[in-house]
C-alpha cells in the first residue's frame, strides 16, 4: 500500500502496533495516557504522566476506567504513591523489596520514540525518567531505551540492519547487548514466554528478523507467546515502526478490530491519537527544516486534509495598528508585501541611505569575521 509520507506512517505505526500486539489491554490504555500527556504538553512533563497514571490507578470518576493488567510493580508502586510517598521514593521501595526487571516501561514507553519534539540526547534521559516511574532498575531502562532508539531510527528512515547496529553502539548494558546480538541467530526453542525485560527483547526481535511483512512478524510472535502478553507488545511497537501504520491496520489476522479489548470507540481514540501525534512530529521536522536548511516557509510539506481538521483556525499576531497581541482568522492571513523602495522615502543623505541599505542586506554575515562562534541574535 502506498502512503503519503513514509516517515509519518511509520510513526502512526508504533502506538497502532502496539494496540494490535496488546492483547490483554493495559499497555495499550497505559500508552494512550502517555500520549496524551505529551500531545497536551508538547513536551514530557514526568508530574502529568504520573498523574495520568495515577487517576488510571484510581478509576472513575477520576479517570473513564480503572486500571487492569499492569503487572504487581505498577499495582505495588502507585499503592504507596496512594499514601503519600513520592514516586521516585516508592519505586525504589519496591525495588527493594523484590521488584522486577520487568518491560512493562518499555511495553507503554515506545511511543515516546515518535514524539519528535524530544530530541535524540533527551530522548535518553526522559526514557529513564518514564521508566523509573515503576521499575527503578538500569536493565528495565536499557530494555526501554533500546526499544525507544530502535523505533527512533526506523521512523527516521534507517534500513533494519542500520537501526540495530545503531542501537548496538547506544546501549551500555551487557546483557541487553547480548539480547541484541543473540535474536539473529538464536532458536525459538530456546526462546522464553516470561517476561524479563531482556529476554521479552530478544523474543521480539527474533520474530522481527524472521518476517517480511508486519502481520507475518505478530501473528508468529502471538502464536509463540500464547496467554502471556510479553513479547507480542514489543512485536507490535518495533513492527509498526518497521513497517509502517498502513500495514499495521490491513493485519487480517489480529486486526485492531479483531482485538475484544479495543471497542469501536477506542479503536477511533486510537487511530486519531496516532495520527496526531505523526501530525506533530512531521510539523516538527518541517520547523526544523525552515530552520537550518530552507528560508521559504512554502519549501514544507503541506498537510493532509485530515490533518487541516485537527488545526485550529486562528494564529496569534500582532497588530501594528492597535500595537497589541490578538488572534486572527488563518483565512485572512497572507505573506508580507514588501516595499522594496521603502528607503527612498526615508529624509537622509544618500551616503546614509546606502550604508543602512549594506548593513540590513548583509547582516546575517558582517560580524562573522571579528570573534569566531559569536550568536548573530
Amino acid at each position: 500500500m502506498q502512503v503519503d509520507d513514509p516517515r509519518r506512517d511509520r510513526c502512526r505505526g508504533v502506538l497502532l502496533g502496539l494496540a494490535s500486539g496488546d492483547r490483554n489491554g493495559g499497555p495499550m490504555r497505559m500508552s494512550i495516557r502517555l500520549v496524551e500527556s505529551l500531545l497536551a504538553n508538547t513536551s514530557y512533563q514526568q508530574s502529568d504522566v504520573i498523574e495520568r497514571y495515577y487517576n488510571w490507578f484510581r478509576g472513575p470518576p477520576h479517570d473513564e476506567e480503572k486500571c487492569f493488567d499492569t503487572g504487581g510493580v505498577f499495582d505495588s508502586v502507585f499503592q504507596l504513591y496512594s499514601r503519600g510517598i513520592p514516586i521516585d521514593e516508592a519505586a525504589e521501595r519496591v525495588q527493594k523489596r523484590g521488584g522486577s526487571v520487568g518491560v512493562n516501561a518499555a511495553h507503554r514507553g515506545s511511543v515516546l520514540s515518535c514524539a519528535s519534539f524530544i530530541s535524540k540526547q533527551d530522548l535518553f534521559r526522559i526514557t529513564r525518567e518514564e521508566t523509573y516511574i515503576t521499575h527503578a532498575n538500569d536493565r528495565s531502562y536499557q530494555v526501554h531505551l533500546a526499544v525507544n532508539l530502535l523505533c527512533r531510527h526506523l521512523i527516521e528512515g534507517q534500513t533494519w540492519e542500520e537501526a540495530l547496529l545503531s542501537v548496538e553502539r547506544e546501549i551500555t548494558d551487557d546483557t541487553v547487548i547480548t539480547a541484541l546480538k543473540d535474536s539473529k541467530t538464536t532458536k525459538e526453542a530456546d526462546l522464553s514466554v516470561g517476561g524479563y525485560a531482556p529476554e521479552v527483547l530478544k523474543a521480539a526481535l527474533y520474530f522481527l528478523h524472521r518476517s517480511s511483512d508486519f502481520s507475518a512478524a505478530l501473528n508468529e510472535s502471538i502464536r509463540f507467546a500464547g496467554p502471556d502478553n510479553y513479547c507480542p507488545v514489543l512485536v507490535g511497537s518495533i513492527g509498526g515502526a518497521r513497517y509502517g501504520g498502513a500495514q499495521v491496520l490491513e493485519n487480517k489476522s489480529y486486526h485492531l478490530g479483531d482485538n475484544e479489548w479495543i471497542s469501536v470507540q477506542l479503536k477511533e481514540r486510537l487511530v486519531h491519537l496516532a495520527n496526531e501525534l505523526a501530525t506533530t512530529s512531521n510539523n516538527n521536522r518541517n520547523a526544523q527544516k525552515y530552520g537550518t536548511e530552507e528560508k521559504n516557509p512554502r519549501n514544507q510539506i503541506d498537510p493532509t486534509e485530515s490533518e487541516l481538521c485537527l488545526c485550529w483556525p486562528v494564529i496569534a499576531a500582532f497588530s501594528f495598528t492597535c500595537k497589541g497581541w490578538g488572534y486572527v482568522m488563518v483565512d485572512g492571513v497572507s505573506d508580507v508585501d514588501w516595499n522594496e523602495k521603502a528607503s527612498e522615502r526615508l529624509v537622509l543623505d544618500q551616503e546614509r541611505k546606502d550604508l543602512i541599505s549594506a548593513v540590513v542586506e548583509h547582516s546575517e554575515t558582517i560580524f562573522s569575521d571579528v570573534v569566531s562562534g559569536r550568536r548573530k541574535d
